[in-house]
């Protein structure tokens, strides 16, 4: 499954199914699938199943609302997205709430020693 696919299915998680419908046909098409009318899929079925097992789901229908043929592993990929937590659902969950304190003031860091390599000689002495 092509990454600008699942890319925009975490994005479009939290969009209403319209958004996220045309969001994943975007991307499809953008990944080098291909909008076939139904004729045409039916003329090269073994063609477009044969490019859905390969990885390159195929979309098939008007524009309005597609039909896709895509093989189990990317589809299994897609929910896997959609399954995978964001950081902010993984923060509570590990405990972590916001801090309601007052403003935190960060000193100044610390100057360190500019590291030497072997065979350098201090600064100032001769050999």
């Amino acid at each position: 499954m092509d990454q600008r696919v699942l890319d925009s299915v975490r994005a479009a998680r939290r969009a209403s199914v319209g958004e996220l419908a045309e969001s994943i046909t975007q991307a499809l098409l953008e990944a080098g699938g291909e909008l076939r009318s139904v004729r045409e899929a039916s003329e090269g079925l073994s063609a477009l199943v044969r490019a859905a097992r390969s990885g390159t789901p195929q979309l098939i229908g008007d524009a309005i609302e597609p039909v896709i043929v895509l093989s189990i592993d990317d589809l299994a990929s897609l929910l896997a997205a959609v399954r995978e937590p964001t950081m902010g659902e993984i923060l509570p969950l590990a405990g972590a709430e916001p801090y309601v304190g007052d403003r935190i003031v960060i000193g100044q860091g610390h100057r360190r020693e500019r590291l030497k390599r072997r065979g350098d000689t201090p600064s100032g002495s001769a050999g």
